[in-house]
């Protein structure tokens, strides 16, 4: 039973015998109900965590002989001397890019409107390791819309809060309905509670998302005037900040000041 089922059986359930007490107002049995279900789905939650946290088998064993190509392996699903080889180099590459991207947001500026960090998880601090001799080149690029916004990170039940011809991409026929999966799944990674975890969430393949708003939107003419105005990139409010606020002794400046933008 998913938890969109659940939800839709145990408020049945609640909403039948709240409903036929005749001692309390109709106000009373609505937050009577409404306190039963969240603890229902509360315990329904805990109790499904608990499952996965003790159903969690521990195939890396730090610490044991192999325990770093168990990690890529049952991770990253890489496998193989020269395959860990060439796959520890771009790891390394886009975690390093990773640790410079926030630097520079924080320190200097967002250097990249798109770059992302392509993995769930991280490299072993050992395969770092000459890190120092890498080249990183961010693209700027522009900021997304709102709405492309929206659909990267809204699941289907958020799906009020975006303009209604977009909806279609939440159904079982939408050609991105991978973005949007019914249920995640749940890595424990060894966590001593399942919101320790990793959920592996899929990954938004851009183009692919914006070809299907395109067909949605009909080139946004299927937008109303005030969802057009809403869906642009910046409005009349401006903020701006001076380029030398910050101190020119620390050395983390020193190096984004040679990061290239």
């Amino acid at each position: 039973m998913t938890a969109e089922q659940f939800e839709k059986h145990g408020k049945s359930l609640v909403f039948d015998s709240i409903m036929k007490d005749n001692e309390i107002s109709e106000e009373e049995k609505m937050q009577k109900a409404q306190k039963k279900l969240e603890e229902i789905v509360k315990k329904q939650m805990d109790e499904n965590n608990q499952a996965k946290i003790d159903a969690y088998e521990d195939k890396v064993q730090f610490g044991t002989e192999g325990w770093k190509e168990r990690y890529y392996y049952e991770k990253f699903h890489v496998h193989g001397e020269d395959a860990l080889r060439k796959f520890s180099k771009e790891i390394r590459q886009a975690y390093i890019e990773g640790l410079a991207w926030v630097f520079a947001y924080y320190y200097k500026g967002c250097v990249s409107w798109h770059w992302y960090y392509p993995y769930h998880y991280a490299p072993f601090a050992s395969d770092l390791m000459g890190c120092d001799s890498l080249e990183l080149n961010f693209e700027l690029g522009e900021p997304v819309k709102p709405n492309e916004q929206l659909l990267s990170v809204f699941p289907k039940q958020s799906n009020h809060a975006i303009p209604k011809c977009y909806h279609k991409l939440y159904l079982p026929d939408s050609k991105i309905i991978d973005f949007y999966p019914s249920e995640v799944k749940l890595d424990i990674n060894g966590a001593r509670y399942a919101w320790m975890g990793v959920n592996l969430l899929s990954f938004i393949d851009r183009p692919r998302l914006v070809a299907a708003m395109d067909e949605a939107d009909q080139n946004e003419s299927k937008l109303t005037q005030h969802e057009k105005e809403r869906n642009v990139r910046s409005g009349k409010i401006k903020l701006y900040f001076k380029q030398n606020c910050y101190n020119e002794k620390s050395n983390i400046v020193k190096i984004l000041k040679n990061t290239p933008s």
